[in-house]
């Protein structure tokens, strides 16, 4: 430190321009002021001095386009790198701007974690900001055209894998981009119109079960040997809304369902409600109860198996699911004088021997669903003096496909008539079959059969039942006969209604049981090969829901 007197001065002097390198201390002694002057640290700033300046180093980055601007001021960087000063202790608040509905923030590294960011500028600040190029709009879903597009959070187009898509176990991609709606596009709304069932099935193809938060639903479950499952149709769990089956390997399978009550006098339908519904190919779904059955489906339902939904199952003889059991029903044949004529459902029974009079009008036509009529029944019914029963109620139904199988057999086969000394019955007749999706694919081998059964034939000290409808070949049941009996009334097939017994005196005859019917709605006529339909079959234009 030196101190020097300064005479003649009595004031203390303005600091000077070099005031910056050195403090001058003024010390009133008895000979006047004396000037201290000390040397400052080249690290120590003085008062007057103008203010530091910090730098803020932006780095941009990635494929997409951005721009991130910084407040206060017009410092803005949208690529490469770039750097800009502040005063020390300025507050700087970093924001991004996309370049287009299809960039956005991807990355943020450095002094700022995520955008917006508030700095303070204590010493040199940088970061760096990734910009992503998505594939279209996020969270966005246009259709034009029977075209859908439907952009996920991600900014990638929606994908979905459908198991059974390319047969039993070769799944398939559906990419949401320039997607071919099935049925069209919504009147309304940017998504594909959806398929219309015209009955109650609509609420349960709404529901949650049936769609992408669904179960894909194999039947033996995967890795299961293959056999028999049996459904039964009255058993279902209203709390949890599912049914359960015990599949092949003994294990507890759990299907997601509900009943749904349709409009008297048509029965109630356990529905089976799936993403995506396969039945195994070499496996047999054995129905029973008496709810019809219905499968409902988001994507493809395979079918590569067995159905089962006959009114004769081997030596056993069942009221087939969702079939009439109700004598005083219009289908059901008329019980004369121990003859019956037999069961209605496409066109009409036939009569018995002694014109017992057949069913005359179904119980319901599709789109609601029910199963066959009987041949009629003994009025004292302990005498164990039964008809054929008719073939059960089946819907499958699906928004994008269903598909039979090479192997696959859809059976709603009307039962037989039975017979004893001085009576028979009529035959019953085919179920209902109905398929609605905008595509139904057939392979060559697959069977739906609903071919009525023949009436029971009697005589005085003789009598033979009828046969129950026949799943393969090309013609219907043979009525019965035997000696003393007359000819029982062939049972309906795909050329022909149910055919009058014959006989006279004690010579009996039922009449044979009507066949049923498969209703297929679908968006274009499908390719059905020879031989598949052994029922009458009535193709229908598929209605589409778009309000």
């Amino acid at each position: 430190m030196a101190c020097r007197p300064q005479a003649g001065r009595a004031s203390m002097p303005g600091m000077g321009a070099g005031s910056h390198r050195f403090v001058r201390l003024w010390i009133v002694t008895s000979v006047g002021l004396v000037a201290c002057q000390f040397d400052r640290p080249p690290d120590v700033r003085g008062i007057d001095a103008p203010p530091e300046q910090v730098a803020l180093t932006l780095t941009i980055e990635g494929a997409g386009a951005g721009t991130v601007a910084v407040a206060p001021g017009d410092f803005a960087c949208d690529t490469g790198t770039c750097s800009r000063t502040f005063a020390a202790g300025t507050e700087v608040t970093l924001a991004a701007m996309s370049g287009s509905a299809l960039d956005a923030v991807a990355t943020v590294a450095g002094d700022c974690t995520a955008l917006p960011c508030t700095l303070t500028m204590a010493g040199p600040r940088a970061v760096t900001v990734g910009f992503q190029r998505f594939t279209c709009e996020p969270n966005t879903s246009t259709c034009s055209a029977g075209r859908l597009s439907v952009c996920g959070p991600d900014g990638e187009y929606r994908s979905y894998v459908v198991p059974n898509g390319n047969g039993e176990q070769s799944p398939t991609t559906l990419l949401m981009h320039d997607y071919t709606c099935p049925l069209g596009c919504h009147a309304t709304q940017p998504r594909c119109a959806d398929v219309d069932t015209q009955m109650e099935l609509n609420a349960v193809l709404d529901s949650a079960a049936v769609s992408d938060a669904g179960d894909d639903v194999v039947i033996p479950a995967t890795g299961s040997p293959t056999g028999t499952i049996t459904i039964d149709t009255s058993s279902w769990d209203a709390t949890l809304h599912e049914v359960r089956l015990t599949d092949t390997s003994g294990q507890a399978l759990r299907v997601p369902a509900e009943v749904v009550v349709q409009a008297a006098p048509a029965p109630e339908i356990l529905v089976l409600a799936t993403r995506t519904f396969t039945l195994r190919s070499g496996s047999t779904l054995n129905v029973i109860g008496n709810r019809a059955l219905a499968i409902v489906s988001h994507y493809d339902l395979l079918v590569e198996g067995i159905v089962d939904l006959s009114a004769v199952r081997g030596a056993s003889v069942v009221v087939a699911p969702g079939a009439v059991n109700v004598d005083t029903a219009p289908c059901t044949g008329r019980y004369v004088a121990g003859i019956s004529g037999g069961g209605t459902n496409a066109c009409q029974g036939g009569a018995g021997s002694n014109a017992s009079a057949p069913g005359t009008t179904p119980m319901t036509i599709p789109p609601a669903l029910a199963g066959g009529c009987p041949g009629g029944f003994m009025v004292n019914l302990s005498t164990f003096h039964f008809s054929g029963g008719g073939g059960g109620g089946f819907a499958l139904v699906s928004r994008t496909q269903v598909r039979l199988g090479a192997a696959s057999i859809v059976d709603v086969s009307g039962g037989y008539g039975w017979a004893g000394t001085g009576w028979a019955t009529g035959g019953g007749s085919g179920g209902t079959v109905i398929i609605t999706a905008p595509t139904l694919v057939v392979a060559s081998g697959a069977i739906v059969a609903g071919r009525g059964g023949s009436g029971g034939a009697a005589g005085p000290t003789s009598a033979a039942n009828g046969q129950e409808g026949p799943v393969q070949g090309s013609t219907g049941a043979s009525g019965a006969t035997c000696t003393g009996c007359g000819v029982s009334g062939a049972g309906g097939y795909e050329a022909a209604c149910g055919r009058d017994g014959t006989g006279g005196g004690t010579a009996l005859a039922g009449g044979g049981g009507d066949r049923g019917r498969a209703a297929v709605y679908t968006f274009t006529s499908p390719l059905i090969p020879a031989g598949t339909m052994h029922l009458r079959y009535q193709p229908q234009s598929i209605a589409v829901r778009s309000p």
